[in-house]
């Protein structure tokens, strides 16, 4: 089946551990993908080596802070300075931040005190096959809210509505 998708709706994610081994290889092909209007993620940020120089060099959209350097953050407080730090350049330097692994109501509290407000863990669910994400976004939509895994309201801001891939279809496999 093909899906006509307008490249907005289409997100790359490369690890930053890739990044870093095939930098100049990247490089251009990150541009190119921009260029092309594909968003780009650096998944697993602050779990390797990067350098401060390949954010400003390396095209990209969004941050993806590593499930470990944010879940410390709520009972280390030096990890709490370098997280706060880190978002303070990302606003600074326009990319969008997700936080990985938030597992705890705590966690989800802590981040959003603290100006996270994208973020993605186990708390939220677990990974799921295409109709139970369809079913459960539904839900979500019913509710004007964010559940959580459970199908408790987390948070009451409506969602914002997802392109209905069907009507983008042009019917061939």
């Amino acid at each position: 089946k093909t899906v006509n998708v307008g490249s907005n709706y289409l997100e790359l994610e490369i690890t930053e551990s890739v990044a870093v081994q095939s930098y100049q290889q990247v490089k251009s092909q990150l541009n190119e993908i921009r260029a092309a209007g594909i968003r780009v993620a650096f998944d697993d940020f602050g779990k390797g080596f990067t350098s401060l120089s390949y954010l400003s060099n390396l095209a990209c959209d969004k941050i993806k802070f590593d499930r470990e350097f944010g879940h410390n953050a709520i009972t280390s407080v030096p990890t709490q300075n370098i997280v706060l730090s880190m978002r303070k350049l990302m606003d600074t330097l326009d990319y969008e931040i997700l936080v990985e692994g938030v597992e705890t109501l705590e966690h989800a509290n802590w981040l959003k005190k603290n100006g996270f407000d994208k973020v993605q863990g186990y708390f939220f669910g677990r990974p799921q096959a295409k109709q139970q994400a369809l079913d459960f976004y539904q839900q979500c939509t019913e509710k004007g809210a964010l559940l959580d895994k459970d199908g408790n309201v987390l948070h009451l801001h409506p969602l914002f509505k997802i392109p209905d891939m069907e009507s983008h279809s042009s019917g061939t496999s």
